[in-house]
């Protein structure tokens, strides 16, 4: 698994501390800056596409590393194009399909990217088709810029073997 080091300089300039972490895709949000401390992850849980890790803060001289009953410090990150892992204490870094996603991301390859805007188009006289694979008929009136015709006007309006009825704007077939 991949992991990533984050190094977290004091504000005061003297001490520093690293915390590592699973590779989370998105943002991260410290609360407060971490001095002359180690930091070790207590307890780490996903919710809907965000990553909480609660640290214990354990003295340089001591060493010790028990977690207490409350931790002392908070990690807040976002999962970016991704929701949490089956796990519910790691953010997805892959997909299978659209349910590892985020809203407005889809999966694609085994990635959540960003969803396309869905256009349509006619793929033949009286087939209206989306850029998602869908089509939908419109016999017997044609399709027109993408979608079906909802009146006749004329004749033209209709697919070879109908006729327009004028007087309520329907295609209606020739027997």
């Amino acid at each position: 698994m991949k992991l990533i080091t984050l190094l977290v300089i004091a504000f005061s300039g003297i001490s520093h501390a690293a915390i590592t972490f699973p590779n989370i895709p998105g943002g991260i949000n410290l609360p407060r800056p971490i001095e002359t401390f180690k930091n070790q992850v207590c307890n780490q849980t996903c919710f809907d596409g965000v990553l909480k890790m609660s640290f214990m803060l354990t003295g340089e001289a001591s060493g010790e590393r028990k977690c207490p009953a409350t931790a002392h410090s908070d990690l807040t990150i976002s999962c970016g194009a991704y929701l949490c892992a089956q796990d519910g204490k790691n953010c997805a870094v892959s997909c299978e399909n659209n349910s590892r996603c985020a809203q407005g991301f889809s999966c694609e390859s085994g990635k959540c990217i960003p969803e396309r805007p869905i256009s349509y188009f006619c793929s033949e006289q009286n087939i209206v088709s989306s850029s998602r694979g869908e089509s939908w008929n419109c016999s017997p009136m044609i399709c027109q810029a993408g979608r079906c015709k909802d009146k006749c006007v004329t004749t033209n309006d209709c697919v070879a073997g109908s006729v327009c009825d004028t007087s309520n704007g329907s295609c209606v077939y020739v027997r």
